[in-house]
Protein backbone atom coordinates (compact mmCIF):
# COMPACT_ATOMS: atom_id res chain seq x y z
CA UNK A 1 0.00 0.00 0.00
CA UNK A 2 1.29 3.42 -0.94
CA UNK A 3 0.94 6.29 1.55
CA UNK A 4 1.11 10.04 1.06
CA UNK A 5 0.78 13.03 3.35
CA UNK A 6 -2.07 15.44 2.63
CA UNK A 7 0.17 18.24 1.30
CA UNK A 8 1.81 15.93 -1.26
CA UNK A 9 -1.60 14.55 -2.24
CA UNK A 10 -3.00 18.04 -2.77
CA UNK A 11 -0.09 18.88 -5.09
CA UNK A 12 -0.35 15.60 -7.04
CA UNK A 13 -4.01 14.62 -6.74
CA UNK A 14 -4.62 14.07 -10.43
CA UNK A 15 -1.64 11.73 -10.84
CA UNK A 16 -2.36 9.85 -7.59
CA UNK A 17 -6.04 9.31 -8.41
CA UNK A 18 -5.09 8.07 -11.88
CA UNK A 19 -2.52 5.75 -10.28
CA UNK A 20 -5.22 4.38 -7.97
CA UNK A 21 -7.68 3.84 -10.83
CA UNK A 22 -5.14 1.81 -12.81
CA UNK A 23 -4.20 -0.45 -9.91
CA UNK A 24 -5.83 -2.79 -7.41
CA UNK A 25 -3.76 -1.31 -4.60
CA UNK A 26 -5.14 1.04 -1.97
CA UNK A 27 -3.51 4.43 -1.50
CA UNK A 28 -3.55 6.01 1.95
CA UNK A 29 -3.56 9.76 2.49
CA UNK A 30 -2.72 10.90 6.03
CA UNK A 31 -4.53 14.06 7.04
CA UNK A 32 -3.04 16.80 9.22
CA UNK A 33 -4.93 15.50 12.27
CA UNK A 34 -3.34 12.04 11.89
CA UNK A 35 -6.44 10.35 10.49
CA UNK A 36 -6.10 8.50 7.21
CA UNK A 37 -8.32 8.08 4.19
CA UNK A 38 -8.02 5.39 1.54
CA UNK A 39 -8.31 5.80 -2.21
CA UNK A 40 -9.02 2.69 -4.28
CA UNK A 41 -10.75 1.68 -7.50
CA UNK A 42 -14.52 1.32 -7.13
CA UNK A 43 -14.36 -2.33 -8.28
CA UNK A 44 -12.09 -3.07 -5.29
CA UNK A 45 -14.37 -1.19 -2.90
CA UNK A 46 -17.39 -3.10 -4.23
CA UNK A 47 -15.63 -6.41 -3.65
CA UNK A 48 -14.69 -5.44 -0.10
CA UNK A 49 -18.22 -4.26 0.62
CA UNK A 50 -19.70 -7.50 -0.71
CA UNK A 51 -17.28 -9.57 1.37
CA UNK A 52 -18.10 -7.55 4.48
CA UNK A 53 -21.85 -7.95 3.94
CA UNK A 54 -21.57 -11.68 3.35
CA UNK A 55 -19.39 -12.11 6.42
CA UNK A 56 -21.45 -9.90 8.74
CA UNK A 57 -23.95 -12.64 9.59
CA UNK A 58 -22.19 -15.31 11.71
CA UNK A 59 -24.29 -18.15 10.28
CA UNK A 60 -23.63 -17.04 6.72
CA UNK A 61 -19.92 -16.61 7.46
CA UNK A 62 -19.75 -20.17 8.85
CA UNK A 63 -21.59 -21.52 5.79
CA UNK A 64 -19.12 -19.76 3.47
CA UNK A 65 -16.09 -21.01 5.41
CA UNK A 66 -17.48 -24.56 5.36
CA UNK A 67 -18.01 -24.35 1.60
CA UNK A 68 -14.45 -23.11 1.11
CA UNK A 69 -13.13 -26.01 3.17
CA UNK A 70 -15.28 -28.48 1.21
CA UNK A 71 -13.81 -27.07 -2.00
CA UNK A 72 -10.27 -27.44 -0.66
CA UNK A 73 -11.01 -31.06 0.22
CA UNK A 74 -12.41 -31.68 -3.27
CA UNK A 75 -15.98 -32.27 -2.08
CA UNK A 76 -18.57 -31.22 -4.65
CA UNK A 77 -22.17 -31.67 -3.52
CA UNK A 78 -24.58 -32.71 -6.24
CA UNK A 79 -28.23 -31.63 -6.16
CA UNK A 80 -31.04 -31.83 -8.65
CA UNK A 81 -32.79 -28.71 -9.92
CA UNK A 82 -35.78 -29.67 -7.80
CA UNK A 83 -33.64 -29.72 -4.67
CA UNK A 84 -32.28 -26.27 -5.51
CA UNK A 85 -35.70 -24.77 -6.19
CA UNK A 86 -36.52 -22.87 -2.97
CA UNK A 87 -40.01 -22.01 -4.23
CA UNK A 88 -41.26 -25.50 -3.45
CA UNK A 89 -43.36 -25.79 -0.31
Amino acid sequence: MTAYCLKYFEQNASRIVKEASESTEMITVTLDNGESVVIMPSRRAAGLTETELLSANPANRQHILAAIEDDRQGYIPRKSLEELDTRQS
